[in-house]
């Protein structure tokens, strides 16, 4: 029988090798463009990083668009944080390249009451860890973005509300970048 503190320590390897699963996948579909590195909160580099990059302490993981980076605190972060910060180079790419398609977006998931709920509980978020978001920055309206996408596997939202309708549209983009334009033909094939 295993005492609290060796469970606890079996659950943090656990889920430190499993969030190493997924980042190792989904590094290798970025093909090395995007990097990752994994933390636990007592390593000393830590507090410097976040420090050095502008993060506030509480964050459980983010990306540096800078070096093309995503940190991950293991200890802390959810099991979905590293689909989460993969998202951002997907997001980022769409606002670069293609601006007219990113305020598409943004502005039909920000017109729902849903988006219009998470804007504002993001919002909350970054406002009591004290990051300056001002919420008409591009980094906020990401923000928005990469969140709606986690909100794929939440039940509470209708499959056909213009808000999932507008997520779908976008983890459509995500799935052809990773598996190419007959994605959905592969998957039954």
């Amino acid at each position: 029988e295993l005492t609290p503190q060796e469970k606890l320590e079996l659950e943090t390897k656990e889920k430190r090798q499993e969030l190493t699963s997924r980042l190792d996948m989904l590094s290798e579909k970025f093909k090395g463009r995007i990097k990752y590195k994994i933390f636990d909160t007592q390593d000393d580099n830590v507090l410097r990083l976040k420090d050095e990059q502008g993060v506030p302490e509480s964050a459980e993981a983010w990306y540096n668009p800078n070096n093309k980076t995503i940190y991950v605190i293991s200890d802390m972060a959810a099991l979905s944080a590293p689909f989460h910060e993969f998202a951002h180079p997907f997001v980022e790419e769409i606002r670069i390249n293609n601006p007219k398609l990113y305020d598409n977006l943004y502005n039909d998931i920000i017109d729902t009451k849903e988006g219009k709920s998470l804007a504002d509980k993001i919002a909350l978020k970054y406002t009591q860890a004290n990051v300056g978001f001002d919420i008409d920055s591009d980094a906020f309206k990401d923000e928005i973005i990469v969140f709606s996408l986690e909100k794929l596997t939440d039940n509470r939202y209708t499959p056909q509300s213009k808000f999932m309708r507008t997520v779908r549209r976008i983890w459509d983009s995500i799935l052809e970048f990773i598996f190419g334009k007959s994605f959905m033909n592969n998957i039954y094939a």
